[in-house]
């Protein structure tokens, strides 16, 4: 059984622990165990990485969290001999890892006396991989959780030490969810981590055969068919129709996933929650003029089995309303 984390004896704070993690959702495990009375003695993260269309370096989410914290950062590209001994020679006790990015080796994860825990924001075995959270957002379920296991070196199969059920009620935002699963993960894991230490939890196998898997989705993903939208009554706007496949349509066939049992615009409207903010979704409109624009889909909601957008951002534009979009472009 795991105990109230206000009951963790001195010893447990005050463990020499290692955090690898990169996302925001790092962010939000490290926010709840600083909460908790646990903070890293060091934090691995990834490094910087080229962003945005001068493809400037931008620095992870949780290196600014460590940096502001005032916490030691390493940033390894490659999860070597070099580090390994860097993490070997400072005698620490416990790896934690939410939302790295990389495989740990079996090496790495065996250096602490008590092991590596990871925090998945699933119910393990469901949704391994890099994107649990969207997945349950997409399949419109209605409930998810995190989860607490002990680390091996495959990906996301170690025994199971705790987990927490989180219902849904079909409104989620990838942002806001990413958001409540991080915040509850970090506070299970400081739960977790006296017990552990103390040899109180006994891990639980996961049932392999009831695994399912995750990918990570890119832009082209977030593709909608603009047959699926709702236009205004006045008509500004057709439907890129025709016998011939146009390049964008192509595309379209080429990436959209198989629709599940619901409709194709409620299928949209969970891909629009689920890829806010990132990889985002967009679609590819044909004015009367015959000009194709692509415009991003911030928000939207179903109208007569239809998915109608609410904001949105035009190519080259600024962030606008459906109607206000439609209407100047008529």
């Amino acid at each position: 059984m795991i105990q109230d984390s206000r009951l963790k004896t001195q010893d447990s704070r005050n463990v020499k622990i290692v955090f690898f993690g990169t996302s925001p959702v790092a962010v939000g495990v490290l926010d709840a165990l600083k909460a908790d009375g646990y903070l890293p003695a060091l934090i691995v993260t990834t490094p910087d990485a080229p962003a945005g269309r001068k493809l400037a370096l931008k620095p992870p989410p949780a290196k600014l969290w460590a940096l502001a914290n005032d916490i030691p950062l390493l940033q390894p590209t490659k999860l070597n001999s070099e580090l390994n001994y860097k993490l070997q020679t400072k005698n620490y006790q416990l790896f934690l890892v939410a939302s790295y990015g990389k495989l740990i080796p079996k090496k790495l994860l065996g250096i602490p006396k008590h092991g590596t825990l990871n925090v998945h924001p699933s119910l393990l075995p469901k949704y391994r991989g890099p994107s649990p959270i969207q997945s349950a957002i997409l399949n419109g379920d209605s409930e998810t959780g995190v989860t607490i296991m002990l680390m091996d070196e495959k990906m996301d199969e170690g025994p199971i030490l705790a987990e927490e059920r989180v219902a849904l009620n079909g409104t989620e935002v990838n942002e806001e969810l990413e958001l409540k699963l991080s915040t509850l993960g970090g506070h299970l894991l400081a739960r977790v981590i006296p017990d552990w230490l103390a040899s109180r939890v006994e891990p639980r196998p996961q049932d392999h055969a009831q695994a399912t898997y995750t990918h990570k989705f890119n832009k082209a993903n977030g593709l909608i068919d603009p047959h699926l939208l709702s236009l205004p009554s006045y008509g500004i706007l057709q439907n890129s129709v025709g016998g011939i496949e146009s390049e964008s349509e192509r595309e379209l066939r080429e990436t959209t996933p198989p629709k599940s049992d619901s409709t194709a615009a409620e299928a949209a409207e969970r891909m629009v929650r689920a890829f806010n903010p990132s990889p985002g979704t967009y679609t590819i409109i044909t004015t009367k003029r015959g000009k194709q624009m692509r415009v991003k889909i911030l928000s939207a909601s179903i109208r007569d089995d239809r998915l109608l957008p609410l904001r949105v951002i035009p190519e080259g534009k600024r962030e606008t309303s459906w109607e206000e979009f439609v209407w100047r472009v008529r």
